[in-house]
């Protein structure tokens, strides 16, 4: 058994948003009544038993670091998009760590806006949801996204396998790495959100090419898939 004072590294945590209007972020995808009606907290709300909705307090540095304390996290990747997570990067440099996700539909203000956070805040990855942009994670056109990843010397993760929110799969269908993989070998590729149903899939992947990594985000310890 793990000692209760292993101390975590969290490679997805957020302080609590100020709202979740979640729509708007897929304004354009969504076909479904429950989806356009933000029927669920979560655009993956029904999947889940109890999804989590925090609202943000007076204090939302102090929330998240004596949450992680509470939770012996000893560090947290976070989404560096507005100004309080730039103040906590900023204040807590050996608590919190940013990583801005990035839509490469958006073209070279895609890549400005990777280099402008690493410049000015410090990240130390990106994120892409393939899904989300609708955009291929083996498109051309997150191709200069990759390659500012390997000039930064930073990593990326990539949402991979079928989606929670009710959208199409196909840009997330996990062989489409391999290629990636192979054209940027000095990239490191971190899945993100399981790679179900083809885990089997990834390993295999990852089995392959040393460049590629796996986080376990997106599901508690007990449905982390066998593979």
């Amino acid at each position: 058994l793990m000692p209760d004072n292993t101390p975590v590294v969290d490679t997805m945590l957020d302080l609590p948003y100020r709202s979740r209007d979640w729509s708007n972020q897929f304004a354009g995808q969504l076909r479904d009544p429950e989806s356009k009606a933000q029927a669920f907290v979560h655009p993956a709300g029904y999947m889940f038993k109890d999804p989590v909705d925090v609202k943000r307090g007076a204090d939302p540095i102090g929330d998240t670091l004596r949450e992680m304390d509470r939770f012996n996290i000893e560090i947290a990747v976070i989404s560096a998009n507005d100004e309080l997570s730039f103040e906590a990067i900023k204040t807590h440099p050996d608590r919190f760590a940013g990583q801005v996700m990035v839509d490469p539909a958006q073209g070279m203000d895609a890549v400005r806006l990777l280099t402008r956070t690493y410049e000015e805040h410090g990240v130390v990855a990106a994120s892409f949801f393939p899904c989300g942009c609708n955009v291929a994670i083996d498109d051309k056109r997150a191709y200069p996204i990759y390659a500012k990843c390997v000039e930064l010397d930073i990593p990326i993760f990539i949402n991979a396998g079928v989606p929670g929110p009710r959208v199409p799969f196909k840009p997330q269908y996990v062989g489409l790495v391999d290629e990636v993989c192979w054209f940027f070998p000095e990239l490191k590729i971190i899945l993100r959100h399981g790679c179900e149903p083809w885990t089997d899939l990834a390993v295999k992947l990852m089995l392959k090419w040393p460049n590629l990594y796996y986080s376990t985000s997106a599901f508690a310890p007990k449905y982390f898939p066998k593979d």
